[in-house]
């Protein structure tokens, strides 16, 4: 995901295989139809999956917001703010490349990289994972 784009009622994120294949998907980080965001990982060769290995338990949850501001946010029916996703403070979108990806571990990470930067085009990753963040802080407003 990337500032500005929204994860709507049955949309999700896939996960690449191994670090290095990109073409098959392993993990599923997706918004139910229930409003319910779940990790889960996908069962091999059948194309099932297990059950999730995380859930935020929400049931009104409308769409995840990746916002200018670079925070990550689920949002209820009611259009308010449900649970803040991004951990710490995230650094300014207009400073900042951001995007947030589901990586092959099935950890959500929100990375960012200076537009100013001599870097070898790395992306530092800011949260140390999302999944992390999602599973032991959640914040409700």
């Amino acid at each position: 995901m990337l500032p500005s784009q929204i994860l709507r009622i049955g949309n999700k994120l896939s996960s690449r295989l191994i670090e290095e294949d990109y073409t098959i998907k392993r993990h599923e980080f997706i918004l139910r139809e229930d409003g319910n965001i779940v990790l889960r990982t996908m069962t091999r060769p059948t194309e099932g999956f297990y059950s999730a290995y995380w859930s935020s338990t929400t049931t009104e949850g409308s769409e995840l917001v990746f916002d200018q501001s670079a925070s990550i946010y689920l949002t209820l029916n009611n259009r308010s703010m449900y649970i803040y996703v991004s951990s710490g403070r995230p650094n300014s979108a207009r400073d900042y490349y951001q995007r947030a990806i589901l990586d092959f571990d099935g950890v959500l990470r929100q990375y960012t990289y200076p537009k100013t930067s001599p870097l070898n085009g790395s992306w530092p990753d800011l949260s140390h994972g999302l999944f992390h963040c999602l599973y032991h802080a959640i914040s409700v407003n």
